[in-house]
C-alpha cells in the first residue's frame, strides 16, 4: 500500500443544513514520503466531494 486517507462527508443540522468534508487519516507508506503522495490524496479527495455537490474542505 502506498498509502491512504479517509474522506467524510456530512450533512449538517447547523448552518441551514450546511454540508462539510472533511479530510483525516492521511497515511503515506514511508518509502514513498517526499514524493507528493499525500498531496495526490488530498487532491483526489478534495476532487471527489466537489464532484458529490459538496463544498471544497477546509485544511487547517
Amino acid at each position: 500500500m502506498v498509502g491512504c486517507v479517509q474522506l467524510s462527508l456530512i450533512p449538517g443540522l447547523a448552518r441551514r443544513g450546511m454540508k462539510r468534508a472533511l479530510i483525516e487519516g492521511v497515511r503515506v507508506n514511508q518509502c514513498y514520503r517526499s514524493q507528493r503522495v499525500g498531496q495526490a490524496l488530498f487532491e483526489q479527495a478534495i476532487s471527489i466531494a466537489k464532484s458529490e455537490g459538496w463544498p471544497c474542505p477546509i485544511v487547517d
